[in-house]
């Protein structure tokens, strides 16, 4: 992330909300699902 920044942060904290927070991990829980069932099928 040095490239991109030199504390390693992205985005604006002070734009984050609870909500978004939530909607983000949903979103990536729905999205890995299929590769953690992959894994679980080996």
């Amino acid at each position: 992330m040095q490239g991109f920044t030199k504390s390693g942060v992205i985005g604006f904290a002070s734009k984050a909300t609870a909500e978004k927070g939530r909607a983000v991990l949903d979103s990536l829980t729905v999205a890995f699902q299929s590769h953690l069932a992959a894994l679980d099928e080996t």
